[in-house]
């Protein structure tokens, strides 16, 4: 039985992952790891540039449209743990402003984090303290 070294079966692994060992095309370039680079990042695809999605996410055409929508379903979580409406619009609310905070560089992604952690230990408080006060019927569906 012929022994095959562990030198050749890596190499028959590459050439079989990388097309019988052509060389690629300027359209299929990119790094070892498959991620685009050079022409290919600058047609579009994802950098694997940390800077360049800093600056995508300040200044990106979308930009407003994605904070929105990551804030509201934020705000929706919210809202059906707790069972209150208000308590998710003040998520909502929130957590579009700590993440423009974080975007324009006013705070640091652990204060970022601190300070989302709170919101939600308020948010917890004002339920417990609303649904203790409050006569009758509770503000939440879970709390009775």
């Amino acid at each position: 039985m012929q022994e095959t070294s562990s030198v050749a079966v890596v190499a028959a692994l590459y050439l079989r992952k990388s097309g019988s060992g052509c060389k690629r095309t300027a359209s299929q370039a990119g790094d070892r790891n498959g991620r685009p680079s050079g022409k290919a990042a600058r047609r579009g695809r994802r950098s694997s540039n940390p800077s360049d999605r800093r600056d995508a996410k300040q200044s990106g055409p979308l930009r407003v449209y994605h904070l929105t929508a990551h804030s509201g379903i934020q705000g929706a979580g919210v809202a059906v743990v707790t069972g209150n409406m208000w308590l998710g619009l003040l998520e909502w609310l929130a957590h579009t402003t700590i993440d423009e905070a974080k975007v324009r560089g006013r705070t640091t992604f652990a204060q970022e984090l601190a300070l989302h952690i709170f919101c939600k230990a308020v948010w917890l408080a004002c339920l417990v303290l609303f649904a203790t006060l409050s006569p009758g019927a509770s503000i939440s569906l879970w709390w009775h």
